[in-house]
C-alpha cells in the first residue's frame, strides 16, 4: 500500500514538472500533413498569439529585425497567417510576409529534356545600358508583376543592366548572368531622367500602415492644391503636402491628443515608434507600452511603391520648432541637401531623435512623416518628423 501511494505521489510531481516546461498551448490551426519552409520577404516579422493582425502587447511574443531572406519552419495555418516557428519561438506570421520554398524532389528518371520557352519580348537592334534608380530589383520570368520571380536584388541603385529588349512597362534585362523581366520605371537610359509616377485619379492617392502600432489610414491629396480635403479643414485627414510626383513627399497628420488611444489617433502611434527605439517603454501621452512599435519598415502605399525604410527620426524642442518646420516643409527643391539637414536633425542631442539607417542618398525616393510633438508647450507647431525612402 505504502508502495502504490509512493508510486502515485511520484506520478503527481512528474506531471506537475511536465506541465510546467510546457509551452502555452497555441491557438488553433490547421497542420501541415508535412513541415513547409517560408523565406520571410520582410525585414521585421512579429510572432503572434493568435491568428489577427492585432499589435497589442499581450497578442505580441517576439518581435524578430532583419530577418529578411531567414528561413522559418511553417508549422500550420489559420486563415492569414501561419502557424511557424523560428530560433526555439513558436507563433503565428501573416502570410504575405512570406515566400514558400519548393520543396526538394525524391530523385527519378532524368526526363528528355524539352527547350525551355523563349521569353516574349521586342529584342532591341542592339543592347541598351540601363542604370537602375531603385536599391531592389526583382527580376521576372514573365512582364507582368504577378511573374514568377528569377532573382530578387538588393543594393543595385546605380547598377548598370544590359537591357536585351522590352515589352509594355517592362525591360528584358541581364545582370550578373541572370535574365529576366524588369520594371521600366525602375531604370534610366543615358541621357533620361525618370519619368514621374502617375497621379491617381480622385483625392485618395495611397495608404499606410505601420506595424505594432493603430496607424491605418488613408493618405488624401495635395493639402496645398485644395481640392476636396484641406489641411485647415479637417484633423482627421493625412495629407501630402506636396504633388504626387515629388521625390521628396512630406505627409502631415496630427496626434489628436485626446484621443490618442482610439482609432482616431492619426499620427500619434508615431510617438511609440520613437520611444521604441529610444529605449523608452511606455507613451508620455497615452500611457500605452511602446515595445511593439520598434519597426525599421513601414508598408506605405504611394507613388509605385509599397515598402519604405526608415532613415532617421527627431523631435523638436518648442522653440525654433516652426523654423524646423517651415524648412522641412518646403526646403525639398535640393533632395541632396534637404536630406543631410534631416540626418543632421537627428542627430542633434536636443533633439530626441536617431539615424536607423545611414544609407539614404538625394537620388532616393523620399518621404517625411510630420506631426505634434510629445508635449505641445507654449507652441502647437508640429515637431515630429520621421524620415523614409522607398526600397521596394
Amino acid at each position: 500500500m505504502k508502495t502504490s501511494c509512493r508510486l502515485f505521489a511520484l506520478l503527481l510531481v512528474a506531471l506537475l514538472l511536465i506541465s510546467m516546461g510546457s509551452p502555452a498551448l497555441a491557438a488553433d490551426y490547421t497542420r501541415f500533413s508535412q513541415t513547409k519552409t517560408g523565406i520571410s520577404n520582410d525585414r521585421t516579422i512579429l510572432l503572434r498569439a493568435n491568428p489577427d493582425p492585432s499589435a497589442q502587447e499581450d497578442n505580441i511574443i517576439k518581435t524578430l529585425s532583419g530577418v529578411r531572406g531567414e528561413a522559418f519552419e511553417l508549422l500550420g495555418e489559420s486563415g492569414d497567417f501561419y502557424y511557424a516557428r523560428y530560433d526555439g519561438a513558436e507563433g503565428f506570421v501573416r502570410k504575405q510576409d512570406f515566400d514558400i520554398a519548393e520543396a526538394s524532389a525524391s530523385p527519378s528518371p532524368t526526363p528528355t529534356p524539352t527547350p525551355t520557352p523563349k521569353p516574349s519580348y521586342s529584342a532591341f537592334s542592339s543592347p541598351k545600358e540601363g542604370t537602375a534608380t531603385d536599391s531592389a530589383i526583382w527580376m521576372r520570368a514573365t512582364a507582368s508583376a504577378d511573374g514568377e520571380i528569377v532573382k530578387k536584388l538588393s543594393g543595385v541603385r546605380g547598377e548598370v543592366f544590359e537591357l536585351l529588349g522590352e515589352s509594355g512597362d517592362w525591360y528584358y534585362a541581364r545582370y550578373d548572368g541572370t535574365e529576366g523581366f524588369v520594371r521600366k520605371q525602375d531604370f534610366t537610359l543615358p541621357g533620361q531622367t525618370p519619368a514621374p509616377a502617375s497621379q491617381p485619379s480622385g483625392d485618395k492617392w495611397g495608404k499606410i500602415q505601420v506595424d505594432g502600432t493603430k496607424i491605418n489610414h488613408t493618405i488624401y491629396c495635395n493639402a496645398i492644391s485644395g481640392n476636396d480635403y484641406k489641411y485647415n479643414k479637417s484633423y482627421y485627414n493625412i495629407f501630402s503636402m506636396t504633388n504626387y510626383s515629388s521625390q521628396v513627399t512630406v505627409l502631415m497628420g496630427h496626434n489628436m491628443r485626446k484621443s490618442a488611444g482610439s482609432s482616431r489617433g492619426m499620427f500619434h502611434d508615431l510617438h511609440h515608434v520613437q520611444n521604441a527605439f529610444l529605449g523608452k517603454s511606455k507613451c508620455e501621452s497615452c500611457g500605452r507600452r511602446c515595445s511593439g512599435a520598434k519597426t525599421e519598415i513601414f508598408d506605405i502605399d504611394y507613388q509605385g511603391y509599397s515598402k519604405w525604410q526608415l532613415l532617421c527620426f527627431y523631435e523638436t524642442p518648442s522653440s525654433g520648432s516652426y523654423n524646423v518646420l517651415v524648412n522641412t516643409a518646403t526646403n525639398t527643391g535640393s533632395p541632396s541637401s534637404w536630406l543631410s539637414t534631416q540626418y543632421s536633425n537627428a542627430r542633434n542631442s536636443s533633439y530626441k531623435g536617431m539615424v536607423v539607417d545611414d544609407s539614404g542618398t538625394g537620388s532616393d525616393r523620399l518621404m517625411v512623416l510630420i506631426t505634434c510633438g510629445d508635449k505641445y508647450g507654449s507652441s502647437s507647431t508640429s515637431r515630429l518628423y520621421m524620415v523614409l525612402k522607398a526600397v521596394s
